[in-house]
């Protein structure tokens, strides 16, 4: 149960970094927008980050089915 619970704790830093990420994107991105900017890119990297986020979320899941009884 210990090696769940230390996975449980990597996982929240994972997901609380990728949320820090996205937030500093999407300022970028209306940062980018408001100079008139191609944000293409910004925004493809947005997706990436996002899905990353999502994978993070799922992970932690399986770790916390791993912890019920």
């Amino acid at each position: 149960m210990a090696d769940e619970l230390a996975h449980l704790a990597q996982a929240d830093g994972h997901i609380a970094g990728a949320k820090e990420r996205i937030h500093r994107q999407e300022q970028l991105i209306q940062r980018l927008v408001s100079l008139g900017r191609n944000v293409d890119d910004a925004e493809s990297l947005l997706s990436a980050l996002t899905g990353a986020l999502s994978a993070f979320e799922r992970h932690r899941l399986l770790i916390l089915n791993r912890l019920q009884p």
